[in-house]
């Protein structure tokens, strides 16, 4: 009996830690991020085109750490996390559509993301009608 409790303070430890960090890695994006966009604006103030893909893609990195820590905090107070788990996914495969750059991956791979894009749309969509309104 004795062990089991403290084999469940180590895992709310563990879940409060995990929580932490990825609080403290989406704080440290956000630096990093606003320094990147200091440095690439500040000599003529203009941007080309690679260096807001560069930007727009450490932009929606962050927002992926965003969902990430709703799922935990969401996992930690013993709310569902299912919905949560998609909207992580729909924004992941946002970005994906975002920054795609089709003369590295071409029509095979732009075929792979619309049925990626498809089947977590599905599953959102099969989540949210479950769900009482």
């Amino acid at each position: 009996m004795q062990r089991s409790k403290y084999i469940e303070l180590l895992v709310e430890f563990g879940e409060l830690a995990i929580g932490f960090l990825l609080a403290l890695l989406i704080f440290l994006g956000i630096l990093a991020f606003s320094r990147q966009l200091a440095l690439s604006v500040w000599p003529n103030f203009f941007l080309n085109s690679t260096e807001i893909h560069r930007l727009l893609d450490f932009a929606l990195l962050i927002f992926i750490a965003i969902e990430l820590f709703r799922i935990t905090i969401a996992y930690i107070t013993a709310k569902p996390v299912v919905k949560e788990v998609f909207i992580a996914a729909l924004v992941a495969v946002g970005r994906k559509v975002v920054l795609y750059e089709y003369p590295i991956y071409g029509l095979t791979g732009a075929i792979a993301l619309a049925l990626l894009i498809l089947a977590v749309s599905i599953g959102y969509y099969l989540i949210c009608r479950g769900e009482p309104s």
